[in-house]
């Protein structure tokens, strides 16, 4: 227990909501703030502390003053640049070991949003793992259909798949070690707090699903850690409406690191992969050896680059 003052505490913050953070530490969930010379330290740095960030503190009259931030391993962060905005980035959650990228099996499953989501998971220097969730809605062919686009896109990315007649626990088992922190990320209603939820053990609020489009309502407002039986710590964040691309770029370039190798085979080194003689590119094309969707996005993503 924690529970004398003056007292150094290291802890992970659990929750964080403009001034006010909770910090774990020890088994305990802390009320805590910042240090008037820490914050002036944040300010400094263009910083702010998150979720998942480990820190040192005081406890002082049960509240912990937190007084230094601890070196992140990883950074899961979203761009918010788009046709009507600067470009500029939100931090999500710090020190993740794998960002699982949740969505349904519904109308939500969206190639080009995953590689968004893919491609911001891989920059974190976080391991990216996707979920299919609501698996009960579709047959087994479709839901075989699904996984084989993910595995193709994104060779070596696992994929694990949910229905709800499934344990959470035993389908995500290779997930859940006790030294893992995990993220999970994804649009609005694919269950990512009913998945929290069952794996708690807690009774959260989720909101039924609209029938017009068959995803779930918003349900988390905020990003909150919870600790897992098996000890996995575990970020549900809110569901992104949009993911911007522009501080994304190395997360692409990896997506698409095999078309690169193949342009190396070109007749011409300044092949654009169009319609250009001894392209090596589109001949994986026509012989079935790259997806053509893989391809699509791959001009796509040049096109924005050139841009």
């Amino acid at each position: 227990m924690l529970n004398t003052d003056s007292t150094v505490v290291r802890g992970q913050i659990s929750f964080q909501a403009q001034d006010r953070f909770d910090l774990l530490a020890d088994g305990e969930e802390l009320p805590a703030t910042l240090s008037g010379n820490f914050r002036r330290t944040l300010k400094q740095q263009h910083t702010q502390l998150l979720v998942g960030d480990w820190v040192n503190g005081t406890l002082q009259a049960g509240n912990v003053r937190i007084t230094a931030m601890q070196p992140r391993t990883s950074l899961l962060e979203r761009s918010t640049s788009s046709r009507f905005r600067q470009s500029g980035n939100q931090a999500i959650a710090a020190n993740l070991t794998t960002v699982v990228i949740v969505t349904s099996a519904n109308h939500d499953f969206n190639l080009e949003r995953l590689r968004r989501y893919h491609a911001i998971a891989t920059v974190s220097r976080a391991k990216p793992a996707f979920l299919i969730t609501k698996t009960d809605l579709i047959t087994a062919t479709d839901l075989a259909k699904l996984v084989g686009q993910l595995t193709a896109t994104f060779p070596g990315t696992p994929v694990f798949t949910l229905g709800a007649d499934q344990e959470p626990a035993a389908q995500l088992a290779a997930l859940l070690r006790p030294d893992a922190c995990l993220a999970l990320i994804g649009s609005s209603g694919v269950g990512k707090s009913t998945l929290v939820g069952k794996l708690t053990g807690e009774d959260l609020y989720t909101k039924t699903i609209r029938q017009d489009d068959a995803h779930g309502r918003h349900a988390t407002t905020n990003r909150r850690l919870f600790v897992l039986p098996s000890g996995t710590r575990l970020i549900d964040t809110p569901g992104m409406r949009a993911v911007g691309v522009a501080e994304a770029s190395a997360g692409f370039a990896a997506q698409f690191s095999p078309i690169e190798e193949l342009a190396a085979s070109c007749q011409f080194r300044n092949c654009r992969h169009v319609s250009e003689p001894g392209c090596a590119v589109k001949a994986a094309v026509q012989a079935g050896t790259l997806p053509e969707a893989t391809y699509q996005a791959y001009l796509k993503y040049q096109a924005k680059e050139a841009r």
